[in-house]
């Protein structure tokens, strides 16, 4: 075996160190944002392999080993993990995400706090972080006072849902036009009555709600249950009826997360037939 002289390890060595500082001074190049050859290269890498397998995750890793203050990244690793049940890991990858770009990532972990860890408290302070930051603004499909109004639903605080719940509508109502608002903005505000024992009043927001949608089964269920509380059995039953025949033929509230974690107060085939 020949022997490595002198000459050739310096040459070596000060090959590798001239490698690795270039690296280092390049490193920040490593960006996900645009499209520079490392994303492309995850980008085509990801499409191969679907969330849920260890090898996305692992291509994941190696761009994090390049940059890891990736946010993108971070929450790219955090989202399979919510949608498979393993909210402690989730968390700690999109708490990295958020300590990197909060503007961009606080609303997505405050919706996470809400409909999949149900930390209701820490929800709240997120979204209000998020209108300090950026204003009111939509967040999957719902502007953040929607959010932060099912905190306070979850949380038994009924007078500050109905506050907020309220300021949603007003804020869609003066961005889209009069009656143009989510329907779920007034199905929980037949919730907020119902639960604040005021019957009438969600039965009247319950009945204006299925004039849009016949066959909302939600409402229907809740609007079955303000009629047992008022003595109206045989109408109750014929509603609870429906509501069942409703939820078998898949209406009731469409999110794209519902076939993760059901949303506060949406039924499902448990609750009808006991």
């Amino acid at each position: 075996m020949k022997k490595i002289t002198t000459f050739r390890l310096f040459a070596i060595v000060a090959f590798c160190s001239c490698f690795l500082l270039s690296f280092a001074q390049n490193q920040k190049t490593f960006v996900y944002e645009g499209k520079d050859s490392l994303s492309l290269y995850y980008d085509k890498m990801a499409a191969s392999a679907p969330p849920y397998y260890s090898r996305h995750q692992k291509y994941l890793d190696s761009l994090l080993v390049l940059n890891p203050n990736n946010a993108e990244a971070w929450r790219a690793k955090a989202r399979p993990c919510f949608k498979t049940g393993k909210y402690e890991i989730g968390m700690k990858y999109l708490d990295k995400a958020v300590a990197i770009d909060e503007k961009e990532y606080i609303y997505y972990r405050g919706f996470i706090k809400v409909i999949f860890t149900k930390q209701h408290s820490e929800a709240i302070a997120d979204f209000k972080r998020a209108k300090i930051l950026l204003g009111e603004q939509y967040t999957m499909d719902h502007p953040n006072n929607f959010w932060i109004s099912l905190c306070y639903l979850q949380m038994n605080q009924l007078d500050s849902a109905k506050i907020y719940m309220e300021r949603c509508s007003k804020w869609e109502h003066e961005l889209k036009g009069e009656g143009k608002e989510h329907p779920l903005n007034n199905f929980y505000m037949g919730i907020i009555a119902y639960e604040n024992r005021e019957t009438e009043e969600a039965i009247r927001i319950f009945d204006k709600l299925l004039e849009w949608y016949e066959r909302f089964s939600d409402v229907k269920y809740y609007k079955a249950h303000c009629f047992w509380r008022l003595g109206r059995d045989i109408e109750a039953q014929a509603i609870h009826k429906s509501a069942m025949e409703d939820l078998k033929a898949g209406y009731s509230i469409v999110e794209d997360n519902v076939i993760y974690e059901l949303y506060p107060y949406q039924i499902h085939k448990y609750l009808l037939d006991h």
